[in-house]
């Protein structure tokens, strides 16, 4: 058991460091010395890439309250006889359509 209890720990520390490694360079690189390469990014670039970010996160969180607030609400209040395999459904739709899209990302697809 402690086997197991230590893959989950060494796995996750690793993914863990994947995802912090670009913010950690980010840092380093506007810390060291980078012949004005970060003041050159804000300058230029990062407005942008800013102002994509927010727009994209605001598109989608408005999107998912309008989307999804009255779907689960009609969802949860409606009493349906096949209320289980609905579930099910929702369930393995969205497997499957995550396999795809892994699938199609390895061009296995």
């Amino acid at each position: 058991m402690k086997n197991k209890h230590s893959l989950w720990k060494t796995s996750s520390g690793v993914i863990t460091l994947l995802l912090v490694l670009p913010i950690l360079a980010i840092f380093y690189t506007a810390i060291g010395e980078t012949d004005d390469l970060f003041t050159h990014l804000m300058s230029t670039v990062m407005p942008t890439y800013i102002y994509n970010t927010v727009a994209l996160t605001s598109g989608v969180m408005i999107l998912s309250l309008i989307l999804g607030i009255p779907s689960a609400l009609v969802y949860g209040y409606v009493q349906t006889a096949n209320r289980e395999m609905v579930t099910m459904g929702i369930g393995s739709a969205s497997c499957y359509a995550g396999l795809y899209h892994w699938l199609h990302f390895y061009g296995l697809v």
